[in-house]
């Protein structure tokens, strides 16, 4: 036997001749060792594997063997050859390797389990944002309305009031002997076109006072502010305020939503509004162009008292404001929306006098598009 038998087993070399080398085998390895070693015996194979080896101190060594038969020149076995190497460190280290992997995949897995959590927890919470940016967003259309209110009272009445004539009139006609009935016919006609134009009116309110979410479409942004020049203008005109327009021609279309894009612009034009009272020229001045950045910019310039050096961005914090009676919420939703949208809101001094609030969107980029060359008022 080899030298390092002791060193494997623990045992004397003259205490393991014969078959007592097997008592150093591991009770778990000996049956299946020693059934391999007797079919290789049987057969005159060779053979090998791997096996452990039970120490006196209870310590155990990992051995790899590989044995075969000496055989003489007619074929007889004369003696039996085997070299065993001692891989305990090698099992050790696969041993320890096995632990880290398994340590490490518990890790994974407790790691993936708190990052789906916390993607679940993120989800809810993401979720809760959009309802409750809705919900202040409608907050400042609804407080819009509320400034909006006489003026809306006013763009109801002609249209009604207009109706309620014709109506009127056509009652007279018809308690005539002989009543005419093409004049009839043209106050019904009177009375139907004011009755749409009221219903037209009543119809853009409760679009921007309807909570929804933003749904992005394609969009002029040109016609966006179009359609709610009628919910302003009489606003502007009690307030003795001459809005001009000069809205780039053929600017590139915009992803977003009509309704919020338009709470924007009708929160700066109020603002601009009730900026310039009593500064001696009551001008606003809403203009759209496609900026050197080749984004959409939507601007609004007022001839008012302007805002105070270093206030720029608190005049966009919530429930911070400069108007007598107001909730200091409408920069705030604005900034919101346009950020929604991938853009920016912000606010300049003009070198003259009063304050420029602007706000940028990114061009639709599948549409494409070409600079404006030119521009009306």
């Amino acid at each position: 036997m080899s030298p390092a038998w002791k060193e494997w087993t623990g045992r004397e070399v003259e205490d393991s001749y014969g078959t007592r080398w097997a008592e150093s085998i591991h009770p778990d390895d000996a049956a299946g060792l020693l059934a391999k070693w007797e079919a290789a015996y049987s057969r005159g194979a060779s053979y090998s594997g791997e096996c452990r080896f039970l120490r006196e101190d209870a310590s155990v060594k990992h051995i790899s063997f590989i044995g075969s038969p000496v055989r003489d020149n007619e074929g007889r076995i004369t003696n039996w050859v085997g070299i065993d190497v001692d891989i305990t460190e090698v099992k050790n280290a696969e041993e320890r390797l096995k632990d880290s992997q398994a340590r490490l995949e518990q890790r994974v897995k407790e790691r993936t389990q708190e990052l789906e959590r916390v993607h679940a927890e993120q989800t809810k919470l993401e979720v809760e944002l959009r309802r409750l940016q809705a919900q202040f967003a409608h907050v400042g259309r609804v407080e819009a309305m509320g400034e909006l209110a006489g003026a809306l009272a006013h763009e109801l009445s002609q249209p009604l009031t207009a109706s309620l004539t014709y109506c009127e009139a056509s009652q007279r006609l018809l308690r005539q002997p002989e009543p005419d009935l093409d004049e009839i016919r043209v106050g019904i006609a009177g009375a139907i076109e004011q009755s749409v134009r009221a219903r037209a009116v009543i119809q853009r309110i409760r679009s921007l006072l309807q909570k929804q979410p933003i749904k992005k479409v394609s969009l002029d942004i040109n016609t966006v502010i179009r359609q709610i020049l009628p919910l302003v203008n009489s606003e502007a005109l009690d307030k003795g305020v001459a809005l001009q327009l000069e809205l780039a021609e053929n600017l590139p279309p915009v992803h977003g939503d009509a309704v919020y894009l338009q709470q924007v612009v009708m929160n700066l034009l109020l603002n601009a509004f009730s900026a310039v009272q009593g500064s001696g020229r009551n001008e606003v001045l809403l203009r759209t162009l496609c900026d050197q950045e080749g984004a959409i910019s939507v601007g609004v310039s007022d001839t008012g008292v302007g805002f105070e050096v270093g206030t720029e961005d608190r005049l966009f914090e919530p429930f911070f404001t400069t108007k007598t009676g107001g909730l200091g919420i409408g920069l705030a939703v604005s900034r919101t929306i346009v950020e929604a949208h991938g853009g920016k809101l912000e606010a300049t001094r003009n070198p003259e006098k009063g304050a420029t609030f602007h706000f940028t969107l990114p061009i639709q980029e599948e549409l494409g598009a070409r600079l404006p060359t030119g521009g009306q008022r």
